[in-house]
């Protein structure tokens, strides 16, 4: 009897601990399908005890229409907290639309005390004129400006905002379309002659004024804030009702009216760079003579740029190497106004520097088709009188 009673005992042991072993088993594999495992119940997660960060989120950032998706867009810095950590897009991959909130995360650096948290943000896309004012986003950041020999003294210059700036320079259609003129007429305040003509060539014979006005217009067709004012006014046609025709002479008696125009530096609109942003994206993190190095070899330099030894006018736009922040043409095919009047450089350190604060000459940088390779590097300087119309002074355009 004794021994049957064993057996039963341990029958039953065995019954139980297979049924324990299949219980598991069912609990396992409920795991690995992803269902809710009632015997082992995931862990809380610590996050529940973390502190939620204060974080103030980018508002109504703007990009370019060819930009396709969220990982195209720098969260441009404009959030902050007083918590250390990066902001990023939820889903990079997506396709921008105009308006529409996306979700944003940022991510603390002190992940044992902090939690992440997401919010909102709304993305504008702006609309291009036909042709397409193509940008892309130039970081804040450090560099030494001007160069022994070519530009003196050097020093230190700190941009504290990053900026977008034009890809290309403005082409004759783009002109076109927001100044209603063409080449030739701007070629007839000069009798000069045609240097390349055609949609995608530079504009030239442009002044300075003539570019500032181009800003506003561009502004003002794209819904933005235009960045130039004269006494508070930022419309050009009021400008030329209130103090004649842009000044087309070198003495014009109308300068002094017309060289009050400010900038109102919170603006959203167009604008030309300053000569150190010029030159900080010229750079783009290099401090050789020009952004491939500072080889002068016909073919390397040819291969960057057009200038004396491989032009004999304006090229199309864009069709040599890029830098490394992706801009066409900073070495050569025309020349580029700056905002910035003309001032001889200190070896005092600055921090976004806008130029002297008067003067007779406005900034020009790049070099030309017409100019040799010495001409081109990247801290070489030109002052022309703001009135100028060069058979090689052209623009781009920069905004914040």
């Amino acid at each position: 009897m004794k021994k049957n009673s064993n057996n039963r005992k341990k029958e039953v042991v065995r019954k139980i601990s297979k049924l324990i072993y299949l219980l598991i088993a069912t609990c396992y594999l409920l795991t690995a399908l992803g269902c809710s495992n009632p015997f082992f119940p995931p862990k809380k997660e610590k996050e529940s005890g973390l502190k939620t960060p204060s974080v103030t989120w980018p508002t109504n950032i703007k990009v370019a229409t060819w930009q396709e998706t969220l990982g195209d867009v720098f969260p441009r810095g404009n959030g902050s907290s007083p918590v250390s950590g990066t902001f990023s897009w939820d889903n990079p991959e997506t396709t921008i639309v105009s308006g529409t909130a996306y979700s944003m995360k940022f991510t603390p650096e002190e992940t044992d005390t902090y939690k992440s948290v997401n919010s909102n943000v709304t993305v504008t896309v702006m609309p291009d004129i036909e042709t397409g004012i193509k940008m892309v986003w130039i970081p804040a950041g450090n560099f030494e400006m001007g160069q022994t020999g070519v530009a003196t003294p050097a020093h230190g210059v700190t941009l504290t905002n990053g900026f977008y700036m034009g890809i290309h320079q403005i082409t004759q259609k783009q002109w076109n379309e927001i100044m209603e003129t063409t080449i030739q007429e701007q070629e007839a305040f000069t009798s000069l002659g045609l240097y390349g003509v055609g949609d995608n060539y530079p504009m030239y014979y442009v002044n300075w004024y003539e570019a500032v006005i181009f800003c506003n217009k561009l502004s003002v067709l794209e819904e933005l804030t235009p960045a130039y004012s004269i006494d508070g006014e930022t419309d050009p046609e009021k400008w030329i009702d209130d103090y004649g025709e842009i000044p087309a002479t070198w003495d014009a008696i109308n300068r002094d009216d017309w060289d009050k125009i400010q900038i109102d530096p919170n603006s959203e609109g167009y604008r030309l760079p300053t000569e150190a942003q010029w030159e900080y994206a010229c750079r783009a993190g290099t401090t050789t003579l020009y952004y491939w190095g500072d080889e002068t070899e016909v073919a390397t330099v040819g291969a960057h740029a057009w200038y004396s030894s491989n032009a004999s006018s304006t090229q199309e736009v864009g069709t040599k190497q890029v830098n490394a922040f992706g801009l066409y043409d900073m070495h050569g095919n025309v020349w580029e106004w700056c905002w910035d009047w003309y001032g001889a450089y200190t070896d005092t350190a600055k921090e976004d520097p806008t130029g002297a604060s008067s003067g007779s000459g406005r900034m020009l940088r790049g070099g030309s088709w017409g100019n040799s390779v010495e001409v081109l590097q990247s801290a070489n300087r030109l002052s022309s009188d703001p009135n100028g119309r060069g058979l090689n002074f052209g623009f781009r355009v920069a905004r914040p």
